[in-house]
């Protein structure tokens, strides 16, 4: 019979099992909640680092799971292979950079809600320039420029200013000039304050600088002037590769618009031109800027580029050129045709070194076939003398006991081989045989030559 003690260890035993599953099935069917160190959680690690952030959340993690945010967007939408979220909510970031510094917020959710744990991470490094002021080499003298150098950075970045390489602090700047950290007020500048202007953003891990060259001319006097015969007209085919060219002078680099008159002929399209400017009393539609290349010789060239003109391009064109005290226009015409029949057939025939080719191998050919001619020709020419030698040795041969023996073959061309026409001796008035032989042939009597007079 168990005792009393034994009984009570049994109690308590299932007792803290009893409320162990209680504790457990609370756990399970309540919402996520921080644990004590998940508050007022900062990180700052140096540059390249990196960085693990926890996400210190009590609940289930059967039914758990993780979402992160930075300054409350999602990091899925800074889809940044950097970043991977682990299975128990845990956030890596791989190579931390300055621009990873901000607030960032894990929020654990089950079936029962939610729960957000907010992080401050800091990334250590060099400055970041964030926002510069756009080039401007020339001004004119008594305008004012502002010069905008912002950068981001940890710690904070200080910020100061050169001229041509040298510091420029606010007690050493012009009395027309007034100086802040992140901007540089020129103001009412003169020839003298011409230079290089450079801003230093700079901290404990690095700087970062940027340089603005200012050139301080005297006011322009005159609007930009064109180049006599610029832009010239221009005729061309369907398809070329062309251009509109605008050559002017100016005192200092000139705006160059190019524009393209609406057809006068289709009042139509001025409807659906809702763009199109009014000049000179006609319409035009304002095209892509161009780049403007200032040349050797001072002018300054901006080409209008056709890579492959059509007949819709062809038209009226106007060049507008503009400084400070005012602009000039010229105007162009394109005139774009069809394709005449012998570029269309030029287009279509064998390409020039494909013909080269052609020309050659035909070249080739014809001495191969000339050279085999000839060859055969001279083993012709050489079997039929060893055929007339061997026919000359047998018949001296033969005629060892006369005095003469002679041949004579006559060929027919048009039967295309050798004719031997009969002989026939002839005897002289004794009765005698001659020597001498004859051919017989119809219509003709031909005597022979005596074979030793021809030997000899």
């Amino acid at each position: 019979m168990p005792s009393a003690a034994t009984f009570s260890i049994h109690r308590l035993t299932f007792g803290g099992i009893w409320l162990g599953l209680l504790a457990w099935l609370a756990q399970a069917q309540s919402p996520p909640r921080l644990l004590r160190e998940a508050y007022d959680l900062e990180k700052v690690v140096p540059e390249g680092t990196l960085v693990q952030l926890p996400c210190p959340i009590e609940a289930d993690p059967d039914t758990l799971f993780f979402e992160w945010y930075r300054d409350r967007e999602p990091l899925d939408a800074f889809a940044d292979e950097r970043y991977r979220i682990q299975g128990n909510g845990v956030l890596k970031i791989k190579s931390a950079v300055p621009e990873d510094t901000g607030l960032y917020v894990c929020r654990a959710v089950n079936g029962f809600g939610k729960a957000d744990v907010n992080i401050t991470l800091i990334v250590l490094g060099k400055p970041r320039l964030t926002q510069v002021s756009r080039p401007m080499n020339f001004v004119v003298v008594g305008s004012s420029v502002p010069l905008k150098c912002l950068a981001k950075g940890e710690p904070r970045p200080q910020i100061s200013w050169l001229k041509n390489g040298k510091p420029l602090p606010d007690s050493n700047l012009p009395a027309n000039t007034r100086g802040s950290h992140w901007i540089l007020f020129l103001q009412n500048l003169q020839a003298s304050d011409t230079g290089n202007y450079t801003c230093v953003a700079r901290n404990n891990f690095g700087s970062a600088s940027a340089s603005f060259v200012i050139k301080v001319i005297d006011r322009v006097r005159t609007k930009p002037e064109f180049v006599q015969g610029y832009p010239p007209n221009v005729t061309a085919y369907v398809d070329e590769a062309i251009s509109l060219q605008c050559l002017l002078s100016s005192d200092i680099p000139p705006n160059v618009q190019w524009l393209k008159q609406v057809s006068p002929s289709d009042p139509s399209s001025l409807d659906q031109n809702m763009h199109a400017v009014k000049l000179f009393g006609e319409y035009y539609n304002v095209l892509k800027s161009t780049e403007v290349i200032e040349r050797m010789d001072g002018f300054f060239m901006s080409k209008l580029i056709f890579q492959s003109v059509q007949e819709s391009d062809d038209g009226k064109y106007i060049c507008l050129g503009a400084n400070a005290m005012g602009f000039s226009s010229r105007s162009a015409f394109l005139k774009v045709l069809p394709k005449s029949s012998s570029q269309i057939f030029n287009q279509a025939s064998i390409p020039f070194p494909l013909l080269i080719a052609v020309i050659i191998c035909g070249a080739i050919l014809l001495a191969a076939c000339l050279g085999l001619i000839l060859y055969c020709r001279s083993r012709k020419c050489s079997s039929s003398s060893s055929r007339d030698t061997s026919s000359a040795a047998t018949n001296t041969t033969s005629s060892s006991s006369s005095k003469t023996c002679s041949t004579t073959e006559r060929k027919h061309s048009y039967v295309g081989m050798t004719y031997k026409p009969p002989l026939t001796n002839v005897r002289d008035d004794l009765g005698m045989p001659s020597p001498s032989r004859i051919y017989i042939a119809p219509g003709q009597l031909h005597r022979t030559v005596p074979l030793n007079a021809i030997l000899i």
